[in-house]
């Protein structure tokens, strides 16, 4: 998910270069974590580390990516390089041991989420697993193919149709999701949606869970309207953030579009100034020209008056 590649195919991870001969050439980490997300972090980390001695081998992260698509999928790690068919992983690896150890320690393994905040806010917090296992249940309840349109209705109204589709087989994967949320909100901005719209979706979409899930003999009580509020309360967190993305690059286009069009009206004032100028430096030498032609016309006169005198 948002892998980087670089120009022969292995995969990078963020803010990490191969040079040559596939040396790594590492950035020190500077990503700063807040406590909350260190702890979600540290939980990943602890699935990987299975000796439990505070660092990650090459041999724990390999089986922990080939065992679990969702710890893969966490991680940012494709498929490919998960399934270690080339030295994707191990380049991986090697570019995110810093000190060179053979083991990555949390502070290392923490890189894995330096440009995935996203991923960040949906891992679950303590007491999160509960509220999560509870929506998926019921998103398993309430969505069948034949109601794909019936959710589909609610989410065309906020974003173009790939995108939604995505959303709409992609509710019962934490994993997957998060990354397509931000493009959501950039396209909405683009298409001048209010960002209200988001809250009001949320609304109709509950509304909609609730009746089918009922509808196919299920409860839906106070607990599963504060599990989806609070989880479609992240979808909107990171919709807005792609959003706020979209309205600052549009301020930076708008300024451009300014100052572009301040040089063009400059140039076109340098333009008429120096057309004006030549204008004006062209009747002065006209003048001056018909000025010396009369002065040599009067002086060959007196000269010819002299001589007949």
């Amino acid at each position: 998910v948002n892998a980087d590649q670089n120009p022969s195919g292995a995969y990078q991870p963020p803010s990490i270069a191969m040079g040559a001969e596939s040396a790594p050439i590492v950035q020190q980490p500077t990503f700063k974590f807040s406590d909350a997300e260190k702890k979600k972090i540290r939980s990943v980390f602890d699935k990987c580390d299975a000796d439990k001695n505070g660092v990650v081998s090459l041999e724990e992260l390999m089986n922990a990516v080939t065992g679990s698509s969702s710890i893969a999928e966490t991680l940012g790690i494709p498929p490919d390089v998960a399934k270690g068919t080339d030295n994707g992983l191990k380049d991986l690896f090697l570019s995110l041991d810093v000190d060179g150890s053979a083991g990555l320690d949390p502070d290392e393994f923490a890189q894995f989420f330096a440009e995935r905040q996203e991923i960040l806010m949906f891992l679950p917090e303590d007491g999160d697993e509960a509220r999560n296992d509870l929506v998926q249940e019921q998103w398993k309840k309430a969505f069948f193919f034949p109601n794909k349109d019936k959710f589909a209705s609610i989410l065309a109204g906020i974003m173009h149709p790939p995108a939604m589709d995505a959303c709409v087989e992609g509710l019962d994967d934490q994993c997957k999701l998060p990354p397509q949320l931000k493009p959501f909100g950039y396209y909405a901005y683009t298409v001048g949606l209010p960002i209200e719209r988001f809250e009001e979706a949320g609304k109709e979409l509950r509304a909609l869970v609730k009746q089918l899930v009922v509808e196919k003999g299920g409860a839906y009580d106070d607990a599963s309207e504060a599990a989806w509020t609070s989880v479609w309360s992240l979808f909107v967190g990171i919709m807005k953030r792609g959003y706020r993305d979209a309205q600052a690059d549009a301020k930076v286009a708008a300024a451009a579009n300014v100052e572009a069009a301040k040089a063009a009206e400059k140039a076109k004032a340098d333009e008429k100034a120096a057309a004006e100028a030549a204008a004006k430096e062209a009747k002065n030498a006209a003048d001056k020209a018909g000025t010396e032609e009369a002065k040599a016309a009067a002086e060959a006169a007196a000269k010819a008056a002299e001589a007949k005198a």
